[in-house]
């Protein structure tokens, strides 16, 4: 498969990925907001710590989506092992990690006194462990870009 043609199917499954991610922010923000706004909500403090989360969460994976755009763009232009795309996969796994450390504070916040989120706990967990495998995978495949890059500059110094 040709290099544009790669890159076209990579950015769009980015921007399908990002418009879902999206979609779910949204959804979790309306719920914070309803809770905060309500003055007889005696969670309205802990829905304005939960937003503020929220917001760092969208802004990590929002780095790591313009990362992988970049990536993408690089392969589009034939550059697919270089320097660049391995760094920027280290940067996407330390923007996902990060944002599994942000979830799994969240888990950890729901236990507070009073608290009975249910399903919120389980989706806390959730996103904590699919945002670590995330940033496992990606900073796999960094180490393999880096080496593969390598190997590339060593065979054309050989030729």
């Amino acid at each position: 498969m040709e290099h544009k043609k790669l890159s076209r199917y990579l950015l769009a499954a980015g921007i399908i990925a990002g418009a879902g991610a999206g979609g779910i922010f949204l959804i979790y923000l309306l719920a914070m907001i309803s809770v905060a706004i309500d003055p007889a909500s005696p969670y309205a403090y802990l829905a304005f710590a939960a937003m503020a989360g929220m917001i760092a969460m969208a802004i990590l994976y929002g780095l790591a989506l313009k990362e992988y755009f970049c990536i993408c763009l690089r392969i589009g232009k034939n550059r697919s092992f270089c320097p660049e795309n391995a760094n920027g996969l280290h940067r996407i796994f330390q923007f996902f990690l990060s944002a599994a450390l942000l979830w799994l504070a969240a888990e950890f916040s729901a236990f507070l006194p009073g608290m009975a989120w249910g399903i919120w706990n389980i989706t806390f967990l959730l996103f904590a462990m699919a945002s670590a495998a995330m940033g496992i995978l990606a900073y796999a495949l960094g180490k393999l870009l880096k080496r593969a890059t390598q190997l590339q500059e060593e065979n054309e110094l050989t030729i």
